[in-house]
């Protein structure tokens, strides 16, 4: 899991980045970027990343297996180039195209998950719902 700065949380006060009513304006200047609040958001993005990687990976695994195989498979892909595009950013800074590509697969990913739960809510032939 890549750290910020070094660290896996940072050291200062970051309750207010997570106040659901505070703005959310771009960054104007590099200690504005490097403040405590803002890579509280981004490191609890990471950190919450992992276990819904698991989880979507799981999940797709499992579909898959059950006979839905494409959107099962779908889900599992996209949970992992969600999860690389995401490292790809960490890694190289934060940059237009792996951030709208980052976005697009998250989109993908909830799509193929709606896909497995309306397969899974359907009800058999000659059945009532």
């Amino acid at each position: 899991m890549p750290l910020c700065n070094g660290r896996a949380w940072p050291p200062g006060e970051v309750s207010g980045a997570f106040d659901p009513l505070r703005g959310l304006a771009p960054p104007a200047t590099a200690a504005e970027r490097a403040s405590d609040a803002r890579q509280a958001l981004v490191l609890a993005h990471r950190w919450l990343a992992l276990p819904a990687l698991l989880l979507l990976a799981w999940l797709g695994a499992r579909a898959a297996r059950a006979g839905a195989g494409g959107p099962g498979r779908a889900l599992v892909a996209l949970a992992a180039v969600q999860s690389l595009l995401g490292g790809a950013m960490a890694l190289a800074g934060a940059s237009l195209a792996p951030a709208v590509a980052h976005n697009l697969a998250a989109v993908g990913a909830v799509i193929a998950l709606a896909v497995l739960l309306g397969r899974g809510n359907r009800a058999p032939v000659g059945h009532a719902a």
